[in-house]
């Protein structure tokens, strides 16, 4: 689960249905957007990408974040 503040809130619903179903879920939570520039100055760390690169599943529950535009250069979008 990628967040950007607590993502608790989040996996509820997830854990809720899984329940229903007999599935079980496993999160592990990384740093982006807002929170991952205030922590290490970009908006997708290396490790962010990693983590997501080896689950099954991401979720992305991001809300809220800086009030500051990022500069162009850290654009998740721009990451080569």
């Amino acid at each position: 689960m990628l967040r950007s503040r607590s993502g608790a809130c989040r996996q509820r619903p997830c854990r809720e249905v899984g329940g229903q179903f007999d599935v079980a879920f496993t999160f592990t939570e990384a740093l982006v957007g807002g929170a991952a520039i205030d922590a290490v100055g970009t908006p997708l760390p290396d490790e962010t990408l990693a983590v997501c690169k080896s689950a099954d599943a991401v979720l992305l529950a991001a809300i809220g974040g800086c009030v500051r535009r990022p500069a162009r250069h850290a654009h998740p979008r721009r990451r080569h």
